[in-house]
């Protein structure tokens, strides 16, 4: 998605293609051929030293952590023009900043991580402004996994009221929108699911019970492979392919229909 030169922002093919297709940019021979330095975000030898490029579907902006030299590592926000292109909010003054991770978007807004203590983070979200930048009142480790379905972001999260307490959350980008799917190894720990797949608008994922499926709601997060211990999930024309291991604990291949 991006060409990093000198951890500038620069717009390649493959950027180019994204911002015409939101009618940023004219697919003139010049965009489509050569890439151009958008912004100088950190003047200098340096660099900003971009990362995590994210845009939600149907949006004309590409979300991004960058360093201006100055606020240290933030949230920045660009429409492919140099004024367009600028720091939604300053989350830790000074130089070192708030180091957001950028997770994949949902309903039209940006989701990322603002780290806090060793191992977890905040989830916030934003959709370009520093108003409608929100803290979610949810946890997550810097390890989970987050995925987007349709306006829905999936994550392992926990509340701030025990914070190891991982287990399947999900996210509209509100705050009572904001909530655990499912409590599936009740107690201080949680089930700490992973490898979070989406086929036929369905979530599936892997805990030490086995593999389980979701629709986003309780009733519907149900384990489908009990004792099957994933190590690789993948959808394959609408078919759950896996590796992992049985309860037996010898290796399997197979789908999951």
């Amino acid at each position: 998605m991006r060409l990093n030169v000198l951890g500038r922002l620069c717009v390649t093919c493959w950027t180019v293609a994204i911002l015409v297709g939101a009618g940023l940019l004219e697919p003139t021979a010049a965009t489509a051929a050569v890439p151009y330095l958008v912004k100088d975000i950190y003047p200098g030898t340096t660099g900003s030293l971009t990362l995590d490029f994210t845009r939600p579907d149907g949006d004309q902006w590409l979300y991004f952590e960058a360093d201006d030299g100055v606020h240290g590592s933030e949230l920045w926000v660009s429409d492919g023009t140099e004024a367009g292109t600028y720091m939604v909010l300053d989350f830790e003054p000074g130089q070192v900043g708030g180091e957001p991770e950028v997770l994949p978007c949902a309903n039209e807004m940006a989701f990322f991580l603002i780290f806090r203590e060793l191992g977890r983070a905040d989830l916030f979200r934003s959709d370009g402004t520093a108003s409608g930048t929100q803290y979610l009142n949810a946890y997550m480790p810097y390890y989970g996994d987050a995925l987007g379905i349709d306006n829905i972001l999936y994550f392992v999260g926990a509340d701030p009221g025990n914070h190891y307490n991982d287990e399947l959350w999900k996210s509209d980008g509100t705050i009572e929108g904001t909530l655990r799917v499912k409590d599936i190894l009740p107690g201080p720990n949680g089930s700490g699911p992973w490898l979070f797949t989406e086929v036929n608008g369905l979530l599936y994922f892997s805990t030490g019970s086995g593999l389980w499926k979701s629709d986003g709601t309780d009733a519907g997060t149900i384990l489908v492979g009990p004792g099957v211990h994933a190590f690789e999930l993948a959808n394959v024309n609408g078919k759950v392919f896996l590796e992992g291991t049985t309860i037996q604990g010898t290796p399997q291949t197979g789908n999951c229909g």
